[in-house]
């Protein structure tokens, strides 16, 4: 253990492992803290960061199992302090606890960046509000209620206003006597930060070189989604009675109908609160928690009453927490999560290095950015993680020409164009898109303009208006001040298009700049073509709110494409999850002007944003007519800005 320890920079390691139901034997390893010699113990205080989720979702089932709160009625009526601000995605569905500890409640912020010492801490209020001091973006809803898994810690966040609300108790404090103290939790917290009496009792953060952090741990003010303290014997002890409830076994905290309900699947792949995998004897519970400074894995299969929990104090912590975890699951003979061999194929060196260069992945919860960078070094390809914390360049072996594995089981994922170079990257739920330079100068709206090739037509859309060859659709259109042809499109509810007379379009290319705002929810610009009547048309647009969300979903969906009136946005994204939008450039701001290109050639549509030269999105057409009008496009209540439009037929 100590030399695993050694390899990944780790210096403090705690684990607790459960046979027979029940925790067979804990230990300590290594020290708290870099250059002391003060050891590890069964009673070292780790962070157990988004492992806090699953036993804080804990208390509001010990309320419902009580008839305090309901799982399924809106939140908004039990929320006094804070409501979920209502928006038309919660017309028809709404916010429940259900949906929140199933992470389907459509809230954004995935996760939390936590604050150091010395950090002006915000209060929950102003997290969920996204006020200053807070580092995160405000919680909101951005999608139907329901209609999506994604993991949101600001629902978690949701639910702790609720039960502070609902209980009138601080949260450590409702989290004590509801959850912590009925199974013996002594030495859990959710104090935050860790009183001072208390902090002897603590490991230190470290980075991947093994250093202490600044502070030597996060401050973490989003104490349901993140502020417990305690122990890996007490984690697994909350486990075995969560297993026991489930079995009918005890009812310390549930019942044994309670417990069965966290364990159900909701929607995949969550229960409530936790994590679900497997069937019979291999059906499994766990959650993770990692921070800079700390990373934590707990594992539970009830069936056969095994599982463990480890601990780390190092941002290297997650290639140990697999190497252990694998080594308890060969030892004590669990059903799953045990070393298994895998056949790697061979690539060419053009298929291997179609997928080499830097993959960008939503940024951090902070904003900064994160990559994923893949290099070639002779017949094998490596990859490594930047941008959240310390992670070791890793190779990574082909189980096919464009699926991927690591030694830790992680499924990688790559999606070529139709030359083989890669386009993006799905590790696990988290996608990336291949970041490529372009050559091309950049130009702005109203700046000299490239040369047009001898078959383009350059549209002047400002000298289009006054000729009265710009027809809108619920929408006014006025020429942008301070510009030679770019034009402005107003707000409204619901969709609007400027159709331009004369625009005929079957196949080529249509190039746009474009410009909407940083507000969530409330911008949506693009362009429409193959307009059959005002309301039978394709679109392709983006949302310029979602270009640098660190939220991994939302950062998803940037970019849209759309054939009305059968397939708007919501249906393809519910019958055909991640086929019709996509992620965009890093480079492209959310309130520049930004160039979009539309290549429509057959039944394939390709989507250019940005300055690049690789499609940002390739779809399959949908719409059924094959030429028409091209129009300036704007979603519901969102204006916009146009400029620079050139149509160019195919070569």
């Amino acid at each position: 253990m100590a030399g695993r320890m050694a390899v990944h920079h780790v210096p403090g390691a705690s684990i607790a492992v459960i046979d027979g139901g029940r925790v067979v034997w804990a230990r300590g390893f290594g020290v708290k803290e870099a250059g002391t010699a003060d050891s590890v113990t069964t009673a070292t205080l780790f962070q157990a960061q988004s492992i806090s989720k699953p036993v804080a979702a804990t208390a509001t089932l010990v309320l419902a199992d009580a008839g305090q709160l309901s799982l399924d009625e809106d939140v908004n009526t039990y929320l006094k302090s804070w409501r979920v601000p209502e928006n038309s995605l919660q017309a028809q569905e709404r916010v429940t606890l259900r949906r929140i500890l199933s992470h389907s409640a459509g809230f954004t912020v995935g996760g939390f960046d936590g604050y150091r010492l010395g950090d002006s801490i915000p209060s929950l209020l102003q997290v969920l509000n996204g006020e200053a001091p807070a580092n995160s973006p405000p919680i909101r809803v951005d999608a139907i209620p329901g209609s999506i898994s994604r993991y949101s810690g600001g629902g978690v966040l949701v639910m702790q206003q609720l039960l502070m609300d609902v209980t009138r108790e601080p949260f450590p404090s409702l989290m004590k006597r509801l959850v912590l103290a009925p199974i013996g939790m002594t030495l859990s917290t959710y104090e935050q930060p860790l009183p001072e009496p208390r902090r002897k009792e603590a490991a230190s953060g470290h980075d991947g070189d093994g250093v202490v952090v600044r502070g030597k741990w996060p401050i973490q003010p989003e104490i349901a989604a993140g502020g417990l303290w305690t122990t890996p014997t007490e984690l697994a002890n909350w486990a075995v009675e969560i297993s026991d409830a489930s079995g009918g076994r005890s009812s310390k905290l549930l019942s044994k109908r309670m417990a069965t309900e966290m364990l159900t699947v909701q929607k995949p792949p969550f229960g409530l609160g936790l994590y679900l995998q497997g069937t019979d004897q291999a059906f499994s519970f766990s959650h993770a928690g990692s921070i800079w400074g700390f990373r934590a894995l707990l594992v539970m299969f009830p069936g056969v009453g095994k599982g463990a929990v480890v601990m780390t104090n190092g941002d290297r912590g997650d290639a140990l927490i697999g190497e252990v975890i694998m080594s308890i699951a060969a030892e004590y003979g669990w059903p799953a999560r045990t070393q298994s061999e895998r056949e790697a194929v061979s690539l060419t060196s053009g298929q291997l290095d179609g997928l080499v260069g830097t993959y960008t992945l939503p940024p951090a919860p902070s904003g900064a950015p994160v990559s994923y960078e893949v290099s070639r070094d002779g017949g094998q390809l490596f990859a490594e993680l930047k941008g959240l914390g310390s992670y070791p360049k890793t190779e990574i072996y082909a189980a096919s020409a464009d699926s991927f594995f690591n030694a830790g089981g992680l499924s990688i994922v790559f999606t070529r164009d139709s030359s083989g170079r890669a386009l993006q990257v799905k590790m696990g739920q988290i996608g990336g898109v291949h970041r490529r330079a372009d050559p091309q100068p950049e130009t702005a709206a109203g700046a000299a303009q490239p040369p047009q090739s001898p078959a383009q037509q350059r549209i002047d859309l400002a000298e289009r208006l006054a000729a009265g060859k710009l027809r809108a659709v619920n929408r006014d259109v006025t020429k942008l001040q301070g510009s030679r042809d770019a034009v402005h499109v107003s707000e409204r509810p619901d969709v609007g298009a400027i159709w331009i007379t004369g625009s005929e379009f079957a196949e080529g290319t249509i190039e746009v700049e474009v410009r909407g705002r940083d507000l969530n929810g409330q911008s949506f610009v693009g362009i429409a073509f193959h307009r059959r009547d005002d309301a039978t048309y394709e679109a392709v647009y983006l949302r310029p709110f979602n270009f640098r969300t660190p939220d991994p979903v939302r950062h998803h969906h940037a970019v849209q494409y759309i054939a009305l009136p059968d397939y708007d946005w919501p249906r393809l994204r519910k019958e055909f999850p991640e086929e019709f939008e996509n992620a965009v450039d890093p480079s492209v701001g959310p309130t520049d002007w930004v160039p979009l290109r539309v290549v429509v050639k057959g039944n394939t549509i390709q989507v250019y944003v940005g300055r690049v030269n690789s499609p940002t999105l390739e779809v399959r057409k949908l719409g059924q007519d094959d030429r028409g009008m091209i129009g300036l496009w704007t979603g519901n209540n969102s204006d916009g800005d146009f400029a620079n439009l050139r149509v160019t037929p195919p070569r």
